[in-house]
């Protein structure tokens, strides 16, 4: 290649393991046989003259059906940069995308898809440091929209996960706390401290 991709770009594998998608500022599909662009998904070409190109950034999904995955997008203004906020899905079967602008744009920590497929759950913030206004959101992927949104106490860096049944949020990644919230009600119901530094996705707890 002459040039790499730019910063934050993540990879997906088709289900046939033939292709390789790139999510740049466009989706770029590869063959894997020969290193080849094969296709593209020109998210670059706004829908509406000024504005600028949509960034998707799909999280692993193990329950997305079909390799269909959902994910939030922002396009930027550049005359007033004004984020716009959106769900987008791609599938990686048929190569169809859509995208569904929301609102306002506001900086999010991930998003995560419940097992079922019906809400999506994301950290939104605002500010820096554990002094950051922090906010769980949960979507409703079928109308696009918010239908629910609490406060919980801020940490200069955190991960997030869900239970295997989605019932469950996980916060970890701050120091050696590992919290457990409800995913209906979004308060917290048990704080683990962990006598250790959780760095990664993977957390192993000693059995007693």
């Amino acid at each position: 290649m002459d040039q790499g991709f730019g910063a934050g770009v993540t990879y997906k594998m088709s289900p046939d393991g033939k292709s390789l998608y790139v999510f740049d500022e466009d989706v770029i599909i590869y063959d894997l046989g020969t290193f080849k662009e094969v296709d593209r998904i020109e998210m670059s070409r706004p829908e509406y003259p000024g504005a600028s190109p949509y960034r998707l950034s799909p999280e692993n999904d193990p329950n997305a059906p079909d390799n269909v995955y959902t994910s939030l997008f922002t396009a930027v203004d550049p005359v007033v940069h004004k984020g716009t906020l959106g769900l987008a899905t791609l599938d990686l079967n048929s190569r169809k995308s859509t995208f569904v602008p929301i609102g306002v744009d506001l900086p999010s920590l991930g998003f995560l898809v419940s097992p079922d497929h019906t809400r999506g759950y994301s950290i939104m913030f605002d500010g820096v440091g554990g002094n950051r206004k922090t906010e769980f959101w949960v979507w409703d992927l079928a109308t696009h929209k918010v239908i629910k949104k609490a406060p919980f106490e801020a940490r200069p860096t955190l991960r997030f996960g869900l239970s295997g049944d989605g019932k469950k949020i996980y916060l970890y990644g701050a120091g050696s706390s590992f919290e457990v919230f409800d995913g209906d009600t979004l308060q917290s119901r048990k704080l683990i401290f962990l006598n250790k530094d959780t760095t990664t996705n993977l957390v192993t707890l000693a059995a007693k």
